[in-house]
């Protein structure tokens, strides 16, 4: 009978440890993927500003060859400088508010 109990307190044993060591790999898989994470969403939040950053800087270069007149028409140049003011107009009337 005390040889049952002490085989069955054994298993016992090696499932508790067994379940510690699943628990410790999970915490640490769950670190890791938080750390990727976390990575990751600055890489998207800096490409982010990297392309906002472009699209200014093609806004620029659309409205510079506008303006230079290396345009194929003056509608062309006319409806950019439009497109400026009325962004120019709708700013003001932020500030007012």
């Amino acid at each position: 009978m005390q040889d049952t109990k002490t085989v069955v307190l054994e298993k016992l044993k090696q499932r508790i440890n067994t379940m510690i060591s699943m628990y410790e790999t999970a915490v640490y898989e769950r670190n890791d993927f938080e750390n990727k994470y976390k990575d990751a969403t600055e890489q998207v939040n800096k490409l982010k500003i990297k392309v906002e950053n472009l699209e200014n800087r093609l806004k620029t270069l659309e409205l510079a060859e506008a303006f230079s007149g290396t345009s194929k028409n003056s509608s062309e140049a006319k409806a950019k400088i439009d497109a400026i003011i009325k962004e120019i107009d709708h700013c003001l009337e932020l500030m007012t508010i």
